[in-house]
């Protein structure tokens, strides 16, 4: 995991100044161990879409059809928190997607290798 100490270490000037507006009692270490905790926090959280493109006529019932497996997929391997589905591109061209927290994201990749992923927000 990225580890954000080193950048917030490097800052103590930036640091002195938010303790010293919050409560110049807490220590520095104490700020940079919160700040830390709290983005890490933020980047474990976040989501990847992983994406399957589908052309031709049967492009629409091809994708709903494979988004059913994505389903099934995220049941067995006990990913919590993901969501699949299927979108469309245009009359002929459609997507299957699941989307999955980061940590998930080797292990849905590696198994079903989508064509593409994205981050997508909250």
């Amino acid at each position: 995991m990225f580890r954000s100490s080193t950048i917030l270490s490097s800052s103590f000037s930036h640091l002195s100044a938010f303790r010293k507006l919050i409560n110049p009692s807490i220590e520095k270490s104490t700020i940079s161990t919160l700040l830390c905790s709290l983005f890490n926090s933020k980047v474990m959280s976040r989501k990847i879409k992983l994406i399957w493109d589908f052309v031709g006529e049967d492009a629409k019932k091809t994708a709903e059809h494979h988004a059913v497996h994505l389903e099934e997929f995220a049941k067995m391997k006990s990913i919590e928190g993901s969501k699949s589905g299927t979108e469309e591109t245009n009359d002929q061209q459609f997507l299957a997607y699941i989307t999955v927290p980061e940590e998930n994201m080797i292990l849905v990749r590696d198994a079903l290798r989508p064509k593409r992923g994205q981050w997508v927000e909250d």
